[in-house]
């Protein structure tokens, strides 16, 4: 009962931060945002492929989930590199 309590107000605690961030970026300049995303383009890439590696690494029965997380991943960075996810209007 406590645990469940405890999970309930990190959930809560998270979505307030979440929520509190995302006001916060509404009022930014449009060079600013696009920044941040690039920043959170190359994160999210990077968290893939660590994902993958980690997966890939646990489970040695030769799934394929894992190397196409990893490929997409590299494939977030790389289109990041390029500018495709963040296009200029």
């Amino acid at each position: 009962m406590e645990r469940g309590f405890f999970i309930m107000i990190s959930v809560f605690l998270l979505i307030a931060v979440i929520h509190i961030i995302s006001l916060k970026l509404i009022r930014t300049s449009e060079k600013k945002k696009k920044y941040l995303r690039t920043i959170f383009f190359y994160i999210y890439g990077a968290a893939y492929v660590i994902i993958g590696v980690m997966q890939l690494e646990l489970n040695d029965t030769g799934n394929i989930f894992p190397i196409l997380q990893i490929a997409g991943g590299i494939i977030f960075i790389v289109l990041n590199y390029l500018g495709k996810l963040n296009p200029t209007k």
